[in-house]
């Protein structure tokens, strides 16, 4: 799963949103939906399986993940107040967690999750992370991503708690599961180069169905999949076997 809250820019960028970056997120969006649709229609059998595992789509949720992290990242460089995003992250985590739970899917640490604790560690310390150079740091987190990613989800240790920081043990189960490593390191990334990537960012005013899906990105991301699920579910019981 996936997700980017929307972002509100400050003065010092000129305008309080970025057509460009809403463009971005709503490709993503798309992307999402796109995928979770294939992923609905073969776990009801309508589909063959193992489908939205095969390329392209495999291809497609990658890119659409990757991007989601990213720009949650940038947008924590925009936002006027990153703890109130903290706050709607931690509620719409918390709902996700307990309608999860309800139907045998615990999510421990999901993508909401992980954007929660990334957008709170940014509010917390925005004035250092401001300090850094961040074209540098960037690139830095962007490596250690590459090193950690093929390597780190194969671990498995004895200790229990540290399924948040990407170790787990070999019982553990999350439905959704983004831990802080490898995957805050994406997020990171976007928070360092946010600032000079805002400032090359083309001045574009796209007209609003291009942007619609970016600036609503987090309450697609609630809604998608039960709406998806249930008309599939409907259609099938109407259509008949």
């Amino acid at each position: 799963m996936e997700i980017l809250p929307t972002s509100a820019s400050t003065s010092e960028f000129g305008r309080r949103r970025s057509d460009a970056l809403d463009l971005w997120r709503g490709l993503a969006v798309a992307a999402m939906v796109v995928w979770h649709l294939l992923w609905d229609l073969e776990s009801l059998g309508m589909l063959r399986p193992g489908t939205a595992e095969r390329m392209p789509w495999e291809l497609l949720r990658a890119g659409a993940v990757h991007s989601f992290l990213f720009l949650a990242g940038v947008s924590c460089c925009l936002s006027r107040n990153n703890l109130r995003r903290c706050g709607r992250l931690a509620l719409a985590a918390l709902g996700v967690s307990l309608a999860m739970g309800a139907v045998g899917q615990p999510v421990l640490f999901g993508v909401l999750h992980l954007l929660c604790v990334c957008v709170g560690l940014y509010a917390v310390g925005e004035k250092a992370f401001r300090a850094l150079p961040g074209v540098r740091c960037a690139l830095l987190c962007l490596l250690l991503f590459a090193a950690l990613f093929p390597w780190l989800p194969g671990v498995r240790v004895e200790t229990e708690w540290l399924w948040w920081l990407g170790l787990r043990t070999r019982e553990f189960y999350s439905a959704d599961y983004y831990p802080l490593l490898p995957w805050g390191l994406l997020f990171f990334a976007g928070a360092f180069a946010g600032r000079r990537l805002c400032e090359h960012l083309p001045r574009w005013t796209l007209p609003r169905p291009f942007t619609w899906m970016g600036r609503h990105a987090l309450g697609i991301y609630l809604v998608h999949q039960p709406l998806m699920m249930g008309a599939l579910l409907l259609w099938k019981r109407w259509a008949g076997p």
